[in-house]
């Protein structure tokens, strides 16, 4: 059984949930393999190298996208709480490179970092470069600088 880029959709419950029916449908030596997103692990260049990691701590001390997406790193856990065994984690990092983006890629990324950039500012973070993120057309925009992400 495989999860893509799912566990960072769930909430608690759901991923608890989704963890149990797994194993429960997992035959004896069944493999499970889950691809997902650490939220500590990004950047976006030209800017501040810890602006997501902020962007993600401050947005996510509400429940949504922000807090699930920084779950990924104990992921390994809350499979083991389901009942799964043998249960192992290990991260890569994925690098995107401008100029230029492709247009999939921009349009992948544009809006999930624009609704993250505007979570952090209802919670109060400042940063000239959050501002950045909120408009994929602004100048400093790591999605339209030339030497951007």
């Amino acid at each position: 059984m495989v999860l893509q880029h799912t566990v960072e959709l769930l909430t608690d419950d759901e991923l608890r949930a989704t963890l149990h029916e797994i194993r429960r449908a997992t035959r004896p030596g069944g493999l499970v393999a889950v691809k997902d997103v650490d939220g500590y692990a990004f950047a976006a260049r030209p800017g501040d190298p810890y602006l997501f990691t902020d962007l993600f701590r401050t947005a996510g001390a509400t429940p949504g996208y922000a807090q699930q997406v920084l779950r990924t790193r104990d992921l390994y856990r809350w499979m083991r709480e389901a009942g799964l065994h043998d249960v192992r984690q290990r991260t890569f990092l994925i690098e995107h490179f401008t100029p230029p983006l492709t247009a999939d890629v921009r349009a992948y990324y544009a809006p999930a970092f624009a609704e993250l950039a505007a979570q952090a500012k209802k919670s109060g973070l400042t940063s000239p470069d959050r501002d950045a993120l909120l408009d994929p057309a602004h100048p400093a925009s790591p999605f339209t600088h030339p030497t951007g992400t």
